[in-house]
């Protein structure tokens, strides 16, 4: 009988765990930690601007800088999870949240600061459209 209990118990928290890790939204094979642990130095993942999705180190978004002195134009396309678009991590725009076609981008606008670049996102070309 105490033996039924334990496996009873066992399997209950099997699926716990098993829940928690899905609700979590992690994938299968993945760390749900933001961060990892790469030669002794603490590594953080930044997340995607347009579908969320946290980078692997190496990983990079999808964008074009115009070139110019000051404030420069950037287009952001996307990482390599939503560029090129697809139904399985859909685009939304950062400053208004509406999912974004296919064949629209995100504006931003790129500045130094200090000898680093800055950039602030302006949002899709319904965002645009509204501020002007």
């Amino acid at each position: 009988m105490e033996l039924l209990i334990l496996v009873l118990l066992t399997v209950i928290i099997i699926l716990l765990l098993f829940f928690y890790r899905r609700l979590s939204g992690s994938a299968a094979g993945e760390p749900m930690e933001s961060s990892t642990r790469e030669r002794g130095t603490e590594v953080r993942k930044s997340p995607c601007p347009l579908c969320k999705t946290l980078l692997k180190p190496g990983e990079r978004v999808k964008s074009v800088v115009y070139p110019g002195k000051g404030d420069r134009l950037v287009e952001i396309y996307g990482c390599p999870y939503c560029y090129p678009p697809n139904h399985r991590y859909p685009r939304y725009c950062p400053s208004c949240k509406r999912e974004i076609n296919q064949d629209e981008l995100v504006f931003a606008r790129m500045f130094d600061t200090s000898g680093k670049a800055h950039m602030h996102v302006n949002g899709c070309r319904v965002c645009m459209r509204r501020s002007t």
